[in-house]
């Protein structure tokens, strides 16, 4: 079976948390979300995070196969390498702290970034999109890459293999 893994259109736009003015007062954006069209950016803050949604729901580690939560680890460890301006090198000079999951959180698969204040950038989050598609699309499932609206308080614990599960 064939699958595919797509990036949303406006991930970049779906990520932090977003000061816009359009028709009305200025008003907030939250992570996850786009502005409406024709909505200004005024301010943009928070750190990104990104949701995997596959074609069923994921309620807990059980529902995520063993080579998709390896594959979800893979990405974790090369988003640390991406700097702002979106290149991905081999030291440890990238722009991301730390990171939380990969994390089943309402019905999909959360991993969030800690960028220490920094912020991100449109490379950034570019480079990091294409990062899941090269680790996720030799898995021939379906899935897209979008924002989260997650933060590491509403996160269960990052993602277990089966071994991992059944030694404690």
């Amino acid at each position: 079976m064939a699958g595919s893994v797509t990036v949303a259109e406006q991930i970049f736009d779906q990520q932090g948390v977003k000061t816009v003015i359009g028709e009305g007062p200025p008003r907030t954006v939250g992570p996850g979300e786009c502005p409406e069209p024709g909505d200004q950016i005024l301010m943009r803050g928070g750190e990104p995070a990104f949701r995997v949604q596959l074609d069923h729901e994921v309620c807990s580690d059980d529902d995520i196969p063993e080579e998709l939560g390896l594959a979800l680890r893979r990405v974790a460890d090369r988003l640390y390498h991406v700097t702002m301006d979106g290149r991905e090198v081999p030291d440890d000079d990238g722009h991301v702290e730390w990171i939380v999951g990969p994390s089943v959180h309402e019905g999909g698969i959360v991993l969030f970034l800690d960028t220490d204040g920094d912020g991100f950038s449109r490379p950034m989050i570019e480079t990091m999109g294409r990062i899941f598609v090269d680790e996720l699309a030799p898995l021939a499932l379906q899935a897209e890459i979008s924002g989260s609206s997650a933060f590491p308080r509403d996160l269960a614990p990052a993602w277990a293999s089966e071994a991992e599960r059944n030694s404690g």
